[in-house]
């Protein structure tokens, strides 16, 4: 898909999108207006410079000084706005060497992996404008060799409509950055939380987070500190920005916009996630109301400039360097925990399976330092050689570092036994003890997975009589497969111990237990248990029996309390159900819902007469079929 601008929509202006677009899209032009055009020549023959420190005059170091920063700046093939994003490019050229940076640009046509290899190692500054190639997207499967990464050309001398991909684990196997480096993602579908521009504005938080948490992992895990996703044009002269003042990543993200434009912070809806690809890191969405997720900062948000220009020796627009502290003696105090991954985790050894499902695909450990230090991560397996080296940067207080299981050549690495020491040293080169976590790491079951989370078979009708339980095993395994009740005890076991071949298993649970009988309303869990040599891993997925399914705003609720009532329904049902509410010593009562979402939603006072006790919550209603059901929830009232 072409780079372009839309037009209005409605009353106010429109931003300036500049979407190149992704891998299914290729070729499209979009009408751009007059206005817009004058917009892109403000924002790019003259870039707005938003460091507040700019006017403080600290002298940029000059673009031959080999200590100054390296700036390198890519544009893969964009279709017909190729040369709009050339001319963006030698802009963002001009800043980088007016700001003091050494500059490398690898452009179309000429711009294929080996060049980009060539130019790209040790850089502080990357920018990329082409085409992205995401997850999730309508171009499964899901996996990083051809996504997460650059879209480049074939050969030298390709056309601007044929694009090669070189994904995240390409970056990891080839690539190191500079410490603390910045990358900016200028363009792209998927990379700020967008899809491709058929697919209209996407605007549902968890798609877009995890488009950004994606397209950020790889290059977080090659050094990078901060990774900028930008869909349209913005109006920050990032080179300046970086080589003055101290701003932090996040302020710099949140430099203001045009009014009624989208070149800058928007803020009226924007949060904060963390990252479950990069352990250590956060997300800032900020999406826009009427567009949709076009802007995205991922990494150590609290990195500043100074930090950046420390990355890379000190050099280009810093005043003096820091001096070491060397009356500094105190060595950092590090602890760390191991956070439960969800797979069997206990405190002494963690398990996580990194096979590619994104679920428990890394280990994350929780760690406090006692002053800013740098983290240096060991990772060796049972024989004590070395397969994983990296070190973070870690801030005082709690953080978190993690590991995807993969080894210095970017490969997953064996199933068995794996030790992660940690130890860190403060900037004055005092080193702390180290501490050490174990973990299990175990492929062998991938995808489990649910058809339905929630049934209603006593009913004996067609809406929700069943759920498939679902999962792949990557070898052969010997396997244990049940459902168990909330007390933990097995009601029904599929399989006992039984090997089953590689290769995707499944089963249909009809909500009955081992003597054919239907179980009571309540919560269950499949538990799927697989062992091979190397070890065990147990998952569990929760299954919810009944009509429905009642929650309370306050779980603890008192007499003359005002709660929120929330009613989910198993089935489909001919109208909104009924609430009949319980009280101690109080007459009951009746009360309509509704329609909310996915749920149905009753606010009621609760009746201050009668006495504390048992509070009933009863969800009566007709589904689809003309049946009658309903279900109860009890609680304590005070």
């Amino acid at each position: 898909m072409p780079t372009h601008r839309t037009g209005a929509q409605g009353a106010s202006p429109a931003p300036a999108r500049r979407t190149t677009g992704g891998i299914g899209d290729e070729g499209k032009r979009v009408k751009r207006g007059a206005g817009l055009r004058r917009v892109l020549s403000t924002l790019v023959g003259a870039l707005m410079v938003v460091s507040t420190q700019a006017s403080l005059g600290v002298a940029p170091a000059a673009a031959s000084d080999s200590s100054a920063p390296l700036a390198v700046i890519i544009v893969g093939p964009s279709a017909s706005m190729t040369d709009d994003n050339k001319r963006d490019a030698g802009a963002i050229a001009s800043e980088a060497a007016d700001a003091g940076m050494r500059v490398r640009k690898v452009l179309h046509p000429k711009a294929t992996w080996e060049k980009v290899l060539d130019a790209i190692q040790g850089a502080s500054l990357v920018v990329y404008m082409g085409h992205g190639n995401g997850w999730p997207s309508p171009h499964g499967p899901f996996q990083e060799d051809t996504k997460d990464g650059f879209g480049l050309d074939p050969q030298e001398g390709s056309s601007a409509y044929s694009t090669a991909y070189y994904g995240a684990n390409k970056l990891r196997k080839r690539v190191q950055l500079a410490p603390n480096a910045v990358v900016l993602l200028m363009h792209l579908c998927y990379a700020s939380g967008n899809g491709e521009e058929y697919m209209g504005p996407e605007f549902g938080k968890g798609t877009a987070t995890k488009r950004v948490d994606n397209y950020a992992s790889g290059f977080l895990d090659i050094g990078a500190r901060a990774v900028f996703a930008y869909g349209m044009d913005q109006k920050v002269d990032f080179p300046r920005a970086l080589m003055n003042g101290d701003q932090s990543m996040d302020d710099i993200f949140e430099s203001p916009n045009t009014a009624g434009r989208y070149d800058g912070f928007v803020g009226s809806g924007d949060y904060y996630r963390d990252s479950d690809r990069t352990g250590w890191a956060r997300i800032h969405m900020d999406p826009h109301p009427r567009q949709g997720h076009y802007r995205a900062l991922t990494g150590d948000l609290g990195m500043t400039a100074s930090e950046f220009r420390a990355g890379t020796g000190g050099g280009g627009g810093s005043a003096t360097p820091a001096p070491a502290r060397k009356a500094d003696r105190k060595a950092p105090v590090l602890k760390v925990q191991g956070s439960g991954t969800g797979i069997a985790a206990t405190s002494r050894v963690l398990r996580f399976s990194p096979n590619g499902d994104h679920l428990q695909d890394s280990l994350r450990v929780r760690e406090s330092l006692s002053e800013r230090a740098s983290i240096r991560v060991r990772v060796r397996n049972s024989s004590g050689t070395v397969v994983r080296s990296l070190t973070r940067a870690g801030r005082k207080g709690s953080g978190s570092i993690s590991w995807n299981g993969r080894n210095d050549s970017g490969k997953v690495v064996r199933d068995g036994r794996y030790t992660v020491t940690l130890t860190p040293t403060d900037k004055a080169g005092n080193r702390g003890t180290s501490r050490t976590v174990r973990a299990l790491l175990l492929t062998s079951l991938k995808s489990p997975a649910l058809s339905r989370k929630a049934i209603f078979a006593a009913d004996r009708d067609r809406f929700a009589p069943s759920t498939r339980i679902a999962f792949t095993l990557t070898r052969r395994s010997r396997v244990t497969w049940s459902i168990r009740d909330g007390s933990g005890h097995a009601i029904l076991t599929h399989v006992d111990g039984k090997v089953l071949a590689r290769g995707r298993h499944a089963w249909v649970w009809n909500g009955k237990d081992r003597k054919g009988r239907f179980v009571p309303s309540g919560t269950y869990q499949a538990v799927i248990s697989v062992r091979t040599s190397a070890g065990t891993v147990t998952v569990t997925r929760t299954i919810r029996v009944g009509a429905f399914r009642i929650e309370i705003s306050d779980t603890t609720p008192r007499r003359g309390q005002r709660v929120r009532i929330r009613v989910y329904s198993t089935e489909p049902l001919k109208a909104a159900p009924r609430l009949r509410i319980s009280q101690p010593g109080a007459r009951d009562r009746v009360v309509d819902t509704r329609r909310s979402g996915a749920a149905y939603v009753a606010e009621v006072t609760l009746r201050t007469a009668g006495r504390a006790g048992k509070l009933e919550l009863r969800a009566v209603g007709i589904d689809k079929g003309g049946a009658r059901q309903d279900s109860s929830r009890t609680l304590r009232l005070h």
